[in-house]
C-alpha cells in the first residue's frame, strides 16, 4: 500500500509537469492556410497596446485566423490588413520583414526565382512554383503543391525558420478524400 502511494504521487507530479510544459509550449508566428492565404503576428509597439493579426484579407479563412489566434491565447486581438502595416506590396508580390525574417507573398510564379534570392520563406499562393523553381530556392518555398501535401501550415520564427503541419495529418483526411 505504501508502495502506490508513492508512485500516485510521482504520477499526480508528472502531470502537473505536463500541463506547466504545455502551456509554455511555443506559439507560431506566421499561418499558411490550405489555400495560401497568410496571417502573422505584428507585436505590439508599446507597452499596454496588444499584438495584431496582420492578413492579406479580412474575408479568407476566418476560422483558421481564429484557431491561430486562439493558440496564441489573442482570441481578441485586432485584425488589419498587412498592406497598410508593414509589407511593401504591388500587383506581383508582398514583401514583409517579421523580425529577422524576410516573407514574400506571391501574386505570380514568375517572382519564384528573384524572391527566393532575397527572402527567407516565399509563399506562392496562386500555383505551384515548378520543379525547376523549387530545385533553385534558397528560401524555404511553399506553393500550392506543397499545400496540397501538408495542408495549413504553422511557422515559427525564432533562432531558425520551422514550418509544421497546422493539424496533424490523420486531423486533415477527410473520410471522401
Amino acid at each position: 500500500m505504501h508502495g502506490t502511494q508513492g508512485l500516485e504521487g510521482s504520477g499526480v507530479g508528472l502531470i502537473l509537469v505536463a500541463f506547466a510544459g504545455w502551456g509554455q509550449a511555443p506559439t507560431p508566428d506566421l499561418r499558411i492556410s490550405e489555400d495560401g492565404k497568410v496571417a502573422f503576428w505584428q507585436a505590439p509597439e508599446t507597452d499596454g497596446e496588444s499584438a495584431v493579426l496582420l492578413v492579406g484579407s479580412r474575408r479568407s479563412d476566418r476560422y483558421g485566423r481564429e484557431q491561430f489566434a486562439q493558440r496564441a491565447g489573442l482570441t481578441d486581438a485586432d485584425w488589419a490588413p498587412y498592406k497598410d502595416r508593414i509589407a511593401q506590396c504591388d500587383s506581383l508580390a508582398c514583401r514583409a520583414k517579421i523580425g529577422a525574417w524576410q516573407i514574400s507573398i506571391l501574386q505570380s510564379p514568375s517572382e519564384v526565382p528573384e524572391e527566393c534570392m532575397a527572402s527567407d520563406l516565399v509563399v506562392l499562393a496562386v500555383r505551384s512554383a515548378g520543379p525547376v523553381a523549387r530545385r533553385g530556392c534558397n528560401a524555404v518555398l511553399v506553393d500550392e503543391t506543397s499545400l496540397r501535401e501538408t495542408g495549413a501550415l504553422d511557422v515559427y520564427l525564432k533562432d531558425r525558420l520551422t514550418t509544421k503541419p497546422a493539424r496533424p495529418p490523420k486531423e486533415r483526411r477527410r473520410a471522401w478524400d
